[in-house]
């Protein structure tokens, strides 16, 4: 046994015990006295060994305070109850089901300390606070912040730093706008920032925007989240999170946050969705609509994303395939089924490959363009990602036709790609398709367009939807613009057509009638796909909100259809529903779950009795109003009179139909992560994209409040403003 875990065996005698050897009757022997003698030295050696070790070691069972203030250095999350048992804050505040969390652990040991410091359940707790605490300190209103004397020069610095991040330029950049400034003449006492001082100057000014943008949400009473997912330059997948809620009446449509994520899974995006929503003080319980893309991660019946944040968090909210989304989908169907489309998409693509790797195709192009006096457009790139990309492909060959023409017969004769390619687009049927496929995609550009809007409403989906199939249903038998257009342009001769001077092949009635087959095909596969992907059935609580706020459908519909909407929409919001809430940090495992009931969002007895009057303002006065106005008319003026009605308007403006904002964040992701940029952090990449999309034009940004945040904090201040002198180095002795 060990000398640390020896006990001093109190039964033994002390020095004086020897003399029990002796007594009247009887004398001790050498050897029995030689023996007690030693056993008594070393006994007395041990005591002083071991009272030296206790002055310095507690025996496992206590500790002293003095210890465990040093302990308490090294571990924060320490405490201790009766100096006996030990305990670990951060499991306690994550309600870890273990024995640091419970009652606290006997073994009072340092080294007992360091294995649970590094264990895995102490470790994701201490990332749940240290992220609690980061969002709380952005979040809360720090009270010292009013207290601070803002300088012109704080907000010449704030402003500039602003100015460089609204414009997507790189953080090096601030430097030499504050040179520049100065040598203008401007007061400019900041000089040489550091990249760490420019962080923390962007991280006060994204804190001040958030912080808004969060108090507006929690003063709403329901939001709609918008998710989706996407992969930047440095193949790290990210999750992009939306928000939209009611502000005066308005709908508001606002970026919250870009999380990393490790993989695709529904349980890691729902995890990342609520530790993100819940960090910055929202509760999820206030969601009513959730809008992704049709991906079977988001869209899945069983254990999607949807259903999961349904049943977890948000009882009320309803989620949507963006609609946005749909039409492209209906389009690449539409595609697929015809071989002749899918040869011409094709095509689109190799033309833009020839003509893109060459300058001497490039510069020969735009010579015939000049010649020709036709605009000098370059030959567009099809992607797939990019919604009715075959649109502008097709508008910069139709706009500029001869002139393609003319440059594929140019190369034709010493290159057999351009040899095919001349021969594909110089028939008369590709053409004619080109007016065509122009037509019916400026059409469906023209839906796509509305559909990203920011500020899209529900009600405004179905008659552009209906306009636009009955737009195709013409097409089918009258021609387009621009097909009409290019019939004009074919010069018809001795049965032989051309275009530009260039002869176009294959002309006749056969190719007439093979082109009026493909019209007919395209435009019915087109009206069938939009007519799948806009069903009503998947829009059912969208028709109820048309039956009780759009005017033309309420005057159109019966009293009874009317009435049957409002119950429809009172049983779903005006009843209890239960969810399993998880507290703490989801990634944590052995975490209690508990069933929450959450109070339903309105009277749905009470909703029905409002309806006789405000049915008759709809048919009356607000006859001739937009949605958007009546519920904000509803919401402002008419919230004392009709409680649950102004409840039921402010959730139809929450109604979230497309995912588009999380597309247009992905497009500054990517502007803003370059390949010039990739070690860009996660962390910092939001805070440029929280700058960039929700900041205010640099002439109206008003940076005292973040100078504010940014003075409060400690800080060696006066080291920013010296001028930059290079450190002496070191002389070295000479022998």
């Amino acid at each position: 046994m060990s000398r640390r875990g020896r006990k001093v065996n109190t039964s033994r005698p002390d020095s004086g015990s020897i003399l029990k050897y002796f007594s009247a009757e009887t004398s001790p022997s050498p050897t029995t006295l030689a023996k007690a003698i030693i056993e008594n030295i070393v006994d007395k050696a041990f005591v002083v060994v071991t009272s030296h070790e206790s002055s310095k070691k507690h025996d496992g069972t206590r500790v002293s305070s003095k210890t465990y203030e040093l302990w308490k250095k090294s571990f924060p999350w320490l405490e201790i109850t009766d100096q006996t048992f030990l305990r670990c804050t951060f499991c306690r505040q994550c309600k870890l089901k273990n024995v640091w969390a419970d009652e606290g652990t006997p073994n009072v040991q340092k080294s007992s300390l360091e294995r649970h410091n590094s264990s895995k359940d102490h470790v994701l707790a201490a990332k749940m606070h240290l992220r609690q605490s980061i969002n709380t300190d952005e979040i809360e209103l720090d009270t010292g912040e009013s207290n601070v004397h803002v300088q012109n020069a704080d907000t010449f610095l704030f402003r500039t730093v602003y100015a460089v991040a609204k414009h997507e330029m790189p953080s090096e950049k601030v430097n030499g706008m504050l040179e520049l400034q100065a040598l203008n003449g401007c007061d400019m006492r900041y000089q040489h920032l550091s990249w760490t001082t420019i962080g923390e100057i962007q991280q006060c000014i994204s804190t001040i925007l958030k912080r808004s943008i969060v108090d507006e949400i929690n003063a709403s009473d329901h939001f709609s989240l918008m998710l989706d997912e996407s992969t930047d330059i440095s193949v790290e997948k990210h999750l992009s999170i939306c928000i939209r809620y009611v502000k005066n009446g308005e709908p508001c449509t606002k970026f919250l946050a870009n999380v990393k994520v490790n993989d695709g899974c529904a349980t890691t995006i729902v995890n990342a969705l609520y530790d993100c929503v819940s960090s910055l003080g929202i509760d999820m319980s206030k969601c009513v609509s959730l809008a992704t893309d049709g991906a079977s991660v988001m869209l899945g019946k069983k254990t999607g994303v949807g259903v999961q944040v349904k049943a977890k968090y948000s009882p009320f909210a309803i989620q949507t395939h963006c609609f946005a989304h749909r039409l492209n989908l209906a389009l690449i169907d539409s595609i697929k089924k015809i071989e002749t489309l899918k040869t011409f998409r094709d095509k689109f693509g190799a033309l833009y490959t020839f003509m893109s790797g060459s300058p001497n195709r490039t510069s020969t192009l735009r010579s015939i363009q000049q010649l020709l006096d036709e605009p000098e457009l370059a030959m567009k790139q099809l992607h797939s990602i990019r919604w009715l990309g075959l649109r502008d492909a097709v508008y910069a060959v139709y706009m500029c036709y001869a002139s393609v023409l003319t440059t594929l017969s140019k190369f034709a004769g010493d290159n057999p790609s351009a040899k095919g390619l001349y021969k594909y687009f110089s028939t008369y049927k590709v053409a004619l398709l080109l007016g065509f496929m122009l037509d019916i995609h400026t059409e469906l550009g023209t839906l796509s367009c509305h559909l990203q809007k920011q500020e899209l409403l529900f009600s405004e989906v179905p008659p552009l939807v209906d306009s636009i199939l009955g737009r195709l249903d013409h097409m089918q038998t009258s021609d387009g613009e621009f097909l009409s257009e290019m019939k004009q342009g074919i010069e018809i001769k001795d049965d032989k057509a051309s275009y530009g001077g260039e002869d176009l092949k294959n002309y006749g009635e056969a190719a007439k009638s093979q082109f009026e087959i493909l019209r007919v095909e395209y435009i019915a596969n087109i009206t069938r796909n939009m007519k799948q992907r806009f069903r009503k059935e998947n829009t059912t609580v969208l028709d109820n909100m048309a039956h009780v706020f759009e005017p033309l459908t309420v005057t159109a519909s019966t009293d009874d259809s009317c009435i049957d909407a409002l119950k429809s929409l009172g049983e779903l919001y005006g009843s209890e529903k239960k969810v399993k809430l998880i507290e703490g940090d989801l990634q944590c495992e052995g975490l209690t779950e508990t069933v929450k009931v959450v109070s339903p969002l309105l009277d749905k007895d009470a909703l029905i009795k409002e309806w006789t009057g405000f049915c008759a303002m709809i048919k009356g006065s607000y006859s001739r109003l937009t949605v958007s106005n009546i519920c904000k008319r509803l919401i402002v003026l008419q919230q004392g009179l009709y409680p649950n009605m102004s409840t039921l308007a402010k959730i139809a403006l929450c109604l979230m139909v497309t995912s588009v904002e999380c597309e247009r964040s992905f497009s500054y992701q990517n502007r803003l992560k370059t390949k010039f940029r990739g070690s860009l952090k996660c962390e910092k990449l939001a805070i440029l994209m929280n700058i960039v999309m929700c900041g205010p034009a640099v002439q109206v940004y008003d940076p005292v409040p973040a100078c504010r945040l940014w003075l409060a904090k400690k800080r060696r201040k006066g080291r920013l403003v010296q001028e930059y002198a290079p450190r002496k180095r070191a002389e070295v002795k000479k022998c």
